[in-house]
């Protein structure tokens, strides 16, 4: 056969043996497959599938190169599925999703970075799809950020998070926190905290941060609180301390203590009984208010109680032949009294002065029982007598004492010795003088008595 060898004038197409043209000189487009030496498909032209490692670049019909494997960058669309070698989806074109590394900047239509692997940086107004592996960077004020995320979050977050977060958080939180929180907060929390909607656990009272919650002890946490605010009232189980370690308030356990607690310190406000009845209130004045018209102050009737003050002044309302303060004396104690017996005080009062060293007692007087008058117990009454005894600075006061006053009930009026004060004859005539009167006239050394008409001589 002779040679053919055409001139620029002749193009030749390739014909296959089913007549198909394999290329195609007009359009310069190769539209058969390519086959490698064991038969396996590299170019699937049908399909438009490309099967194993390409090596060299690739150029379109206006010979632009799209891949350029010096350089490793693709220029163009990508329709359809990637698969690897073992046959794994590497672009999952349905799902939009990209299984493996990417290597190299993403570019937009335009030639903008979409994905930026020099700088670290994706350039995108909206990422749809999972993201695997960690994420760096930074999300612009105005995006949002929405989905699901499993893993470590470190850095900063500015802005709303509308989501549930399932870990630990290690940061600060500034902002409003609306949810539940499930889990153990440590560190600071500035703001206010709710126990369920509209129910704070915080609040701010005269510019002082305040707790509403209960409390109870870390580790009886199923058990009774420490202090309980889910009741009317809020109630409190347990010893107060105060911060210098001590106990201002100590709860009693012990049944054979017979009070329920021990209160050191200052009390500011009113005080109720058990049915809510004020009994001490001190707003604008200290009031001890009786309930059941009663006030008792002591226990067990042998405490000393002390008053501090410059005046005690008492209100009484007065009944006729009625005394206004009572005394009850006993011997013993208040739960074992004993009777009286003779010379016993009933109601004494004694008085005392401060001499720069100690309170020193400097005489006393009051009503003590009759030791020379037998009581009859059926009697609502017990003898008595009226007595005054002042100290010398060297003796006790005394009712024994043979110095004393005595008024008994007989009417006399008993003193070891009596000296009237002396009265001249002006002094005499210038008073209003009634019947029975004594004194001693100092100018004629006379005592006189006034008979209800004038004054004769006693002696």
């Amino acid at each position: 056969m002779a040679e053919f060898f055409p001139g620029d004038q002749y193009r030749i197409d390739v014909i296959g043996a089913d007549s198909s043209i394999m290329v195609d000189s007009w359009s310069s487009q190769i539209k058969a497959n390519v086959v490698s030496i064991d038969g396996l498909i590299q170019v699937d032209t049908g399909e438009g599938k490309l099967y194993g490692p390409l090596v060299g670049n690739v150029e379109n019909a206006s010979a632009d190169t799209i891949i350029d494997v010096d350089n490793n960058i693709a220029l163009l669309d990508l329709k359809g599925d990637v698969i690897g070698i073992s046959d794994n989806i590497i672009v999952d074109s349905q799902l939009g999703v990209i299984n493996g590394d990417v290597k190299g900047n993403v570019l937009t239509d335009a030639g903008d970075i979409v994905v930026d692997v020099e700088n670290y940086a994706i350039y995108a107004a909206r990422i749809e799809g999972d993201l695997y592996g960690d994420l760096y960077g930074q999300i612009a004020d105005g995006n949002t950020l929405i989905g699901d995320f499993q893993g470590t979050f470190q850095g900063v977050v500015t802005g709303q998070v509308e989501a549930d977060v399932v870990g630990t958080l290690h940061g600060n939180l500034v902002g409003d926190s609306h949810g539940v929180h499930e889990g153990t907060v440590v560190g600071d929390v500035i703001g206010f905290l709710y126990r369920e909607a509209n129910v704070p656990l915080t609040a701010i009272i005269n510019d002082e941060p305040v707790w509403l919650g209960g409390v109870v002890h870390p580790d009886q946490k199923d058990g009774t609180p420490i202090i309980d605010v889910t009741a009317q009232t809020a109630k409190i189980f347990g010893d107060i301390v105060h911060p210098d370690g001590t106990t201002v308030v100590e709860i009693n356990t012990l049944e054979e203590i017979d009070h329920k607690a021990t209160f050191k310190g200052k009390l500011q406000g009113e005080v109720c009984n058990s049915v809510n009845q004020i009994m001490l209130t001190g707003e604008t004045k200290t009031q001890l208010l009786p309930t059941n018209n009663w006030i008792q102050i002591g226990d067990a009737g042998y405490e000393d109680l002390t008053v501090n003050g410059k005046n005690i002044v008492f209100n009484l309302q007065t009944k006729q032949h009625e005394a206004m303060i009572h005394f009850n004396a006993h011997k013993g104690y208040i739960d074992d009294k004993q009777p009286v017996a003779g010379n016993d005080g009933l109601a004494v009062f004694g008085a005392n002065g401060w001499d720069g060293v100690g309170n020193k007692l400097g005489g006393a007087f009051g009503i003590y029982v009759d030791s020379t008058t037998p009581h009859n117990t059926n009697n609502n009454y017990i003898p008595s007598k009226f007595g005054i005894s002042v100290s010398d600075g060297t003796k006790i006061p005394s009712f024994a004492d043979e110095n004393r006053l005595v008024f008994g009930a007989d009417g006399v009026l008993e003193v070891p010795i009596f000296k009237a004060q002396g009265t001249t004859f002006a002094q005499r005539d210038g008073m209003t003088a009634q019947q029975g009167m004594i004194i001693f006239n100092v100018n004629n050394k006379k005592f006189q008595g006034y008979t209800g008409t004038e004054w004769v001589d006693l002696h």
